[in-house]
């Protein structure tokens, strides 16, 4: 009981932190993700591109977009979607730094302005507590083809240095999340396969968590 307590007040911390650094404090995102991941943030980001199948991706919470910028020059077809205006506007200012142009919208995942089945992923990393919402879940089951695939990550790390996950692994989730079980039979009751991949490295244990759209 005290355990799960102590996670549920740990999932409050990063919740505030996510939205204030998505919001006021924008400009210092990408240099704190740095830090607290011990310059991981970006790879662990990039782990879950592999298990993506062929086709469209639409990033939700896209942040200071470097992942997206990052696909885009893979030359994966992408489009972003951001409910910050601070996210919005530094990530416009990298892309007017490569001369690219992504497509992006405004919004939230709750709500998402695409058609009935008209992408083949959904990607999020390191999601706040949008992902649990049911709405999120029917919407993104609406916007995928048949076996299209919401790619999941970040909802839990595990440092194998024992210093490390001394540090960061009890803001990090230590690869555990006290509401993961809930969300993995609501997707299911949503019309969605759901498959946990522990990405191991030499240095950490990376849960992704794959939902794939069923036969309704």
């Amino acid at each position: 009981m005290q355990t799960y307590f102590f996670q549920k007040s740990v999932m409050k911390i990063y919740q505030w932190a996510a939205e204030s650094l998505y919001h006021r404090f924008a400009w210092a995102y990408d240099i704190v993700a740095w830090l607290v991941s011990f310059g991981y943030w970006s790879q662990w980001r990039r782990d879950a591109l592999g298990y993506l199948i062929p086709g469209r991706v639409l990033e939700t919470g896209f942040g200071t977009g470097s992942l997206l910028i990052e696909m885009a020059q893979r030359g994966m077809d992408v489009v972003g979607l951001e409910l910050s205006n601070q996210m919005h506007q530094i990530t416009q200012g990298k892309l007017n730094g490569k001369g690219l142009a992504i497509k992006r919208v405004r919004g939230r995942i709750q709500n998402l302005p695409f058609y009935s089945s008209a992408l083949e992923n959904v990607l999020s990393t390191f999601p706040t507590n949008y992902i649990f919402h049911p709405n999120s879940l029917r919407e993104v089951h609406r916007i995928l083809f048949l076996h299209g695939r919401w790619v999941i990550t970040g909802v839990g790390v595990q440092f194998k240095s024992a210093w490390k996950h001394f540090f960061v692994g009890w803001f990090l989730g230590g690869g555990e999340n006290p509401w993961m079980e809930d969300f993995i039979q609501q997707a299911q009751q949503s019309g969605f396969q759901v498959r946990v991949k522990h990405h191991e490295s030499s240095a950490y244990i990376l849960p992704i968590i794959i939902l794939e759209k069923q036969d309704a």
